[in-house]
């Protein structure tokens, strides 16, 4: 599926309260217009113990990097995606990859709020954060980001502050990055 397509195309995402309850289906779309609360997932790649960062193209907050790509699960029919199977899905779509078996691993889910200016959409999430150990080499997929870096842990912690991340990446708790 193309960058158009995918960002055309219809999606229902889960609706919760401050509590992460279920609440409803919502449109993807409607949903980040009006700021309603959603589940969201942000998933951390690392290779060869050094981390990557995604130069994100995406109609909201487009030019912000991500640590390394953010989604979220959606309805397939009445079933919502479990958070293993929409990250398996996005890592296919963003990045160019021999790898199969992904090895995603949970590590906290916290809430932001965030508005983009630029578009007018919100990002409201309760956000999942996730791991992977890459084992083969990683490419970022031109259609849906501008390009990647790849930084090692010191880096990454000394310019955290001076890269230009996405709110949800400043609002993850730095002691969990400095322990992977």
């Amino acid at each position: 599926m193309d960058k158009k397509t995918y960002y055309q195309k219809q999606l229902f995402i889960l609706a919760v309260d401050r509590n992460d309850h279920p609440i409803k289906k919502v449109e993807r779309w409607q949903g980040h217009k009006e700021g309603i609360l959603h589940q969201g997932f942000t998933t951390i790649l690392k290779y060869n113990d050094k981390f990557i960062i995604q130069h994100r193209k995406h109609p909201v907050f487009d030019g912000v990097f991500d640590l390394s790509f953010s989604s979220h699960p959606i309805f397939i029919g009445e079933r919502l995606q479990t958070f293993e199977d929409a990250i398996f899905e996005t890592f296919k779509r963003e990045w160019i990859s021999e790898e199969k078996n992904l090895e995603i691993k949970f590590l906290y889910k916290y809430y932001y709020k965030e508005k983009d200016e630029k578009s007018g959409y919100f990002e409201h999430e309760m956000n999942y954060l996730y791991l992977i150990n890459l084992k083969k080499e990683v490419k970022n997929n031109p259609l849906y980001s501008y390009g990647m870096k790849i930084l090692t842990k010191e880096d990454l912690i000394n310019q955290f502050k001076k890269i230009n991340f996405a709110p949800w990446v400043k609002k993850m708790n730095l002691e969990i990055i400095k322990s992977l």
